[in-house]
């Protein structure tokens, strides 16, 4: 079975870049992840910038760059799930699946701890918006690095038994506006409008956060993407 360091690397070569609507999302994939703010769509970013001593952890904000290089993040399966069918490269995404999120650059997972309030809102004296980082390794995985998707809007692909799923359900594309919501505390991914200064100048704090109504600021798009094609591992 191919190792998920060796299906890493297989990104680079011999995936498609794709910006086109609606082309569906498979395992494996790298992506920009862009918030459905309409006043800030900014893109989830990482970095080697810390939060400091004692684990050293990587912040994790949003950028109004979209060509910056470091919003890149490579979806895989729940770990539990990894090599079964349905779940291996080129495999859809269906709505409603644990993944975790690989940020490219610093293959670092993306994870929560809501033990701990984020900073920026901290200091706004916010106490439920959780401090998101990014953590561990591809071998590591850290405990809160599990997110569902969940389907909230726009275009999802029925699928049953096409080469494109060999699950039912929907298949998440470029065109489905997504929440990402942390399996452990049932907090979502959000995008704040609280920016930062140096050395993070005019990026955007990103919080998970539970709350009782929806908003665009727990919403997501993948903007674009390498993909690879559905059925390529048949």
């Amino acid at each position: 079975m191919i190792s998920r360091v060796v299906l890493g690397l297989l990104c680079l070569l011999v995936a498609c870049l794709c910006e086109e609507e609606n082309h569906v999302v498979s395992y494996y994939s790298g992506v920009r992840l862009q918030s459905r703010r309409p006043d800030l769509p900014y893109f989830l970013h990482s970095h080697d910038v810390t939060y400091g001593a004692p684990d050293n952890r990587y912040s994790v904000t949003a950028s109004e760059r979209e060509d910056d290089t470091q919003n890149m993040w490579q979806i895989f399966p729940d770990p539990s799930k990894s090599g079964e069918k349905g779940y291996t490269l080129g495999d859809a995404l269906i709505c409603g699946d644990n993944v975790t999120l690989l940020h490219s650059n610093s293959a670092r997972f993306l994870t929560t701890d809501p033990s701990r309030v984020s900073m920026v809102s901290k200091s706004m004296n916010k106490k439920n918006a959780y401090e998101i980082y990014a953590d561990g390794s591809i071998k590591n995985e850290p405990e809160g690095a599990l997110w569902r998707v969940e389907c909230v809007g726009g275009k999802t692909e029925p699928c049953s038994g096409t080469h494109r799923c060999s699950r039912d359900g929907k298949a998440v594309t470029t065109g489905t506006q997504v929440k990402f919501v942390h399996d452990a505390s049932g907090a979502a991914l959000q995008c704040t409008n609280h920016k930062y200064g140096h050395p993070l100048q005019g990026q955007l704090e990103v919080v998970s956060q539970k709350s009782s109504t929806s908003s665009a600021a727990d919403k997501w798009k993948i903007a674009a993407g390498w993909f690879f094609d559905q059925g390529m591992n048949e």
